[in-house]
Order: C-alpha cells, then structure tokens, then sequence
C-alpha cells in the first residue's frame, strides 16, 4: 500500500522548527495548515525538518516559506535568509519529487489544492448546530429534579474514592505512553520517523540490526519506515505489530491502549 511518503529529515534543522513552533502554538494540524495554505500535507511535514527535496526546487521552497510564514504570522525573511544560506544551492533531485508525488497522488491521499467552496465544512458546521439544537431541546423537556446538582455529603466522606480514581485515570491518560522500535529481521532498518499527537518530531533515524530504540510519546502516535516490515513496535511491553508490508515505505498510527 502506497499510503505516505517518508521524510529525510536534516540534520542539524534551522528553518524547519521555527514553522513548526508557530503552528503548534497557533493548535493547527498539519493538513489544517494544508487546507489554509494549499500546500500538500507531505511537502508540509518534509518543510517542518528542512527536507526541502519534495519541493521540486529552490524557487518553489522559496514560495512555500512565504506562503508558511504569513498564514502561521511569522516574518519570512529570517527564515528566507537561513534557507538561502545552508540550502539554496542544493540541487532539484528529481527522483524524490516524483516519489512524493506518487505517495499522494495515486491514493487519494493529498488533500484539495484547488480553490471553490469547501463543502465538508459547510455540512459539518450544519452537523454541529443541529446537534446543539437537539441537545439544548432535550434539557429544556427534562423535569426540573432530574436537571438539579445532587448535594455534597455533610460529613465530607462521600465521592472521595470516585474522585481519586478519576484523577489517577486522568493523569494516567496525560502521561505520555512507552514505546519501543525493534528491528524486527535482525537487518538495520533506513530511515524511521516518530511523531506524537501534536505532529512533532520525537525521533527519526536508522535501527541498527537488533537494536531496540526505547521512547515515551504522547498519543497517538505516527511511526514511518522506509522498510515497514521490517520495524516492530511494542506499546507498553505489548506487541503491536509490524509497521507495515515488507520492503514497502508506510506509515501506521498507535493509540493508547484500553485500560484493563
């Protein structure tokens, strides 16, 4: 399955964390930032670790940092200036362009990039005020006793337990989840990315041959591989399965696993 396209990130990044700094105070998602920008979702992610192959050129990446920087109320030349410094001079490789391209636009992946009205909003807004509609209709016909707060104990016992157990699930449910990255063939495994709920980067590089890369992430949690079969991940000392199919790149999403 030809689902995503796998980042390279740089190695030392400096235009790439500043955006994507910017979009995560602004609590935008990557193909939020897609939709406002009419940049693809892949090329966006590629720009966020100055991966700026699938671009397609010095020009165009320049357009995209433009383009990046006003919506997300950032000041492009700063980071026009330190793209020209490191990367302007690196040379169109055209063999990445073509595969990200083919990740997207074979699948169905790649998300509108042409103009006109966006439909999917208006009939989930209409969606959204039906159901407020139907909810507030609802409180409006319950009898008034069933709408009153039940009183507080007076000796101060009463809800204790209930309420300790609910903030241990609540801070159970915030902290962030252990996850380990085995080479799952005893070979080293190219290029695998890990990002957490928020689309940050928590880890990218290469899985020696029986390495186990141990992390703890906030889900969900995004893992890439170049080799998806090759990588198994483990959730909370849980086996979760391989990534994907062998020798093929793909990307595969883990949530938090069900309290038992």
């Amino acid at each position: 399955m030809i689902d995503d396209f796998v980042t390279e990130p740089a190695y030392d990044p400096v235009v790439g964390p500043e955006l994507l700094a910017a979009r995560t105070r602004l609590g935008l998602t990557v193909d939020e930032l897609a939709d406002r920008t009419r940049i693809r979702p892949h090329v966006i992610e590629s720009i966020e670790v100055d991966d700026f192959a699938p671009c397609g050129g010095d020009f165009y990446a320049r357009g995209h940092l433009r383009t990046l920087a006003r919506v997300l109320g950032q000041d492009p030349a700063p980071l026009l200036q330190r793209f020209d410094d490191r990367y302007a001079t690196a040379p169109i490789n055209a063999r990445r362009v073509f595969e990200a391209e083919l990740a997207t636009g074979m699948t169905g992946s790649m998300r509108r990039t042409v103009g006109g009205p966006n439909w999917g909003l208006l009939i989930g807004a209409v969606l959204v005020l039906v159901m407020a509609w139907g909810v507030i209709r609802l409180f409006e016909t319950e009898p008034p006793a069933l709408l009153q707060t039940p009183g507080t104990a007076l000796n101060g016992s009463a809800g204790l337990p209930q309420e300790r157990d609910a903030r241990e699930a609540a801070a159970a449910a915030a902290a962030p989840m252990p996850v380990t990255l085995v080479a799952a063939d005893g070979a080293p495994v190219e290029r695998v990315l890990v990002r957490d709920g928020d689309g940050t980067v928590v880890w990218a590089g290469r899985l020696a041959a029986g390495e186990r890369k141990s992390l703890k992430v906030d889900p969900p949690m995004t893992v890439r591989a170049a080799d998806a079969g090759a990588v198994r991940v483990l959730v909370r000392g849980r086996d979760r399965g391989l990534v994907g199919g062998d020798g093929e790149p793909d990307r595969r999403t883990f949530r938090r696993p069900a309290a038992r």
